[in-house]
């Protein structure tokens, strides 16, 4: 022992020549404090050390060394290496964490009352590890060439979870995350009280997420699961960011349930699946009977976004609040809605190419506002939509470039300052085709059908139906449940008051502008 007092006092003398930093190295984790910083250690009992308010027992010191590398205040860089993972924690925040290892899995919980917000720089590589933190303060994820794959079974869940009850920044670099953790059925099977499906999620948040940049790649592979959600306030900036979801959730007691949406009681096969989201933000909570409060919410304000998912009840892009897009490029590929808002929606600009297998490509809960950008949506055959606002509600086209295909729209409903519209359910659509817009010889607008649509889907997908409006028959599609056909909705800033011929590839017609249209079922 009296060896060990020697030692510390030599390592004391050391950092305090010069600008210095001390290494405490605990199993994977490695304490970095600047000379500066470090003041009097007090070694006490013979068992413990304390740096800087951090307390060490002596008896799980790996090591001490003392080095001229440099460290940054308030940051915690993770790297991960195959199966295992090295942790490096600044010390000026280091009382503050508790810091576990297992294999490539890293959990960093803070203290309540830490105030300082963290950065953790993520690297590396590891098929079989994840992220964990948690906390009352705010924090970054700084993302630097990281590729993670979560598929332990102890471990299930997302890749990276941050449980912070404030709001995590997500930005910079390359990151590349697939899951394939299970996830389960509530036993609360009732919808209205409140029941729900955890999953495995890649990125998964309890509060806040911001994403500023960088390159972000997510697969989830696992039982209902999203590639990323969080169940506050998601504002996407920037980056390019590509989700695939091929997991759902498999629900079977070998009965027959009653599941109860809105005081509505469906009969449900008891096979009920439900899926991987893409983006999912928000939370939907039960405050009554048939009363909802909602929080949190998605801002898309840039970015490059390419979404598909592939599963029931997989919608490419959640808000369980309102939704903004104001810009970016986003492209989805959806098994189920394409975009779905639980209450208002409003495009303001960027590039929008929405195409649902098997049901509506721009689905609002609320109010559905097109204020600007280009939009070209393709839902399934009837009753789906390419644009779809909930029966009580409004579509309002006050801006942009539109095209909406599906086997019916919803009505457009005038307002000041609202374009022309052309809607006709007359003419076929092939993937690929080109729909134009021709006044006189002269063609205003020309669009090209993605080549991901088809106009023979939907039409039953989902076990019960959550909505449905069949108060306003024609119009749209073939009209009843299952029926075939394509009505196109049209709008863009060219399109003016009179008459208009509308051609999809070799067939044409003929068709009046107007600001509001009647629309179909929905």
């Amino acid at each position: 022992m009296k060896r060990l007092y020697t030692i510390l006092a030599a390592l004391m003398l050391t950092i305090a020549a010069g600008a210095q930093t001390l290494n405490v190295k605990v199993g994977n984790v490695t304490y970095k404090f600047p000379a500066a910083q470090a003041g009097e250690m007090t070694y006490s009992g013979g068992t413990t050390l304390t740096i800087v308010n951090k307390e060490f027992d002596l008896s799980e010191i790996s090591s001490m060394t003392v080095d001229n590398s440099t460290v940054t205040d308030d940051a915690i860089d993770v790297v991960y290496e195959g199966t295992t993972a090295e942790v490096t924690v600044a010390g000026n925040i280091a009382q503050w964490v508790t810091v576990e290892v297992t294999g490539a899995h890293v959990s960093v919980a803070q203290a309540d009352d830490l105030a300082t917000e963290i950065t953790y720089n993520l690297s590396g590589s590891s098929e079989d590890g994840g992220f964990y933190t948690s906390g009352a303060y705010k924090a970054t994820l700084q993302l630097n060439g990281l590729t993670l794959t979560n598929q332990s079974a102890t471990y299930s869940g997302a890749a990276i979870h941050v449980q912070n009850s404030k709001r995590i920044n997500i930005s910079g670099g390359t990151i590349d995350i697939t899951t394939s953790g299970n996830g389960k059925w509530s036993e609360d099977t009732s919808l209205s009280t409140g029941g729900e499906t955890k999953g495995a999620s890649c990125i998964n948040g309890d509060a806040d997420v911001n994403i500023t940049g960088g390159n972000i790649t997510l697969k989830s592979t696992g039982s209902g699961g999203s590639g990323m959600k969080c169940d506050g306030m998601m504002t996407i900036n920037g980056g390019t960011i590509d989700i695939s979801t091929t997991g759902g959730l498999y629900y079977n007691n070998g009965t027959t349930e009653n599941l109860n949406y809105t005081g509505n009681t469906d009969n449900v096969d008891s096979n009920y699946y439900t899926g991987s989201k893409g983006i999912k933000a928000g939370t939907k909570e039960s405050s009554g009977s048939n009363s909802y409060t909602y929080s949190g919410g998605l801002v898309i304000n840039g970015g490059n976004i390419t979404v598909s998912t592939a599963t029931n009840n997989a919608e490419g892009i959640e808000s369980k609040n309102t939704m903004y897009i104001t810009d970016g490029t986003i492209t989805v590929n959806s098994y189920d809605d394409g975009i779905n808002s639980a209450r208002d929606l409003h495009i303001q600009g960027g590039t929008l190419t929405v195409v649902a297998k098997n049901n509506d490509a721009i689905d609002s809960n609320g109010d559905l506002y097109i204020e600007g950008g280009t939009v070209i949506a393709c839902g399934a055959s009837a009753p789906e939509c390419g644009l779809d606002a909930a029966e009580q509600y409004h579509l309002y086209i006050t801006g942009g470039t539109v095209l909406a295909i599906g086997g019916s729209n919803n009505a457009v409903t005038s307002k000041n300052g609202s374009q022309h519209v052309l809607s006709t359910s007359s003419l076929s659509v092939s993937a690929g085709s080109t729909i134009a817009v021709k006044s006189g010889t002269s063609t205003i607008a020309s669009f090209t059908v993605p080549s991901t649509y088809s106009a023979s889907s939907g039409g039953g997908n989902m076990p019960f139906s959550f909505e449905m409006d069949v108060t306003a028959p024609g119009g749209g599609g073939g009209g009843m449940p299952g029926g075939q056909g394509s009505n196109i909705l049209i709008s863009t800033p060219d399109i003016t008051s009179g008459t208009y011929t509308v051609t999809s590839g070799s067939s044409s017609a003929s068709v009046t502008a107007s600001t509001s249209t009647s629309g179909g079922m929905h």
